[in-house]
């Protein structure tokens, strides 16, 4: 859950609450700015966080991140995270929690280093695929992993908006 700091413990549903209605869960806590400190009470996303932090500094003014990193790492660390505590869950029982913050990801992204865009090109030409989609063919990043005889795949591409009617799947 994403919701601010203490917001569920206001109205009974904290960790501890929860765990008290059923024993055993893995519970998931995501914060922009963490549990502690003057700014943890604060709402905030990706892009405000990466201002706010200072990983979009650079001497020329303000300059964000081409994507969404601290979403994107974040939610590949809540899934490891659940991953472990379920682990953990089933081999030790009880009840598990991660807590995770977008701050605290790009405070882990920023310790990583900064690299000079320029002093290296990578290709990552194996990384990617060509696809059809409503905006005609497209290149993406390939799915990162599969099973034998249970590969990952995309049923449709991009669809142009308006094309699919708003309806439940039966």
């Amino acid at each position: 859950q994403s919701f601010r700091p203490g917001a569920l413990e206001r109205i009974g549903f904290g960790p501890s609450e929860l765990a008290a209605l059923r024993p055993g869960l893995v519970i998931a806590d995501l914060s922009a700015y963490g549990w502690e400190g003057p700014w943890a009470r604060r709402r905030g996303f990706d892009s405000l966080v990466q201002m706010s932090n200072g990983m979009a500094w650079s001497p020329d003014g303000p300059s964000p991140l081409p994507v969404q990193a601290l979403d994107h790492a974040t939610g590949w660390l809540t899934a490891a995270a659940v991953m472990t505590a379920l682990h953990r869950q089933v081999t030790d029982g009880g009840t598990w929690r991660a807590r995770l913050s977008l701050a605290g990801t790009g405070r882990w992204l920023d310790s990583l280093g900064r690299k000079d865009p320029a002093a290296a090109e990578v290709d990552y030409s194996d990384l990617m695929e060509d696809a059809d989609s409503g905006y005609g063919r497209l290149t993406r990043v390939r799915m990162a992993g599969g099973l034998p005889g249970a590969e990952p795949h995309w049923d449709f591409g991009t669809r142009l908006p308006g094309v699919d009617k708003p309806t439940w799947t039966p």
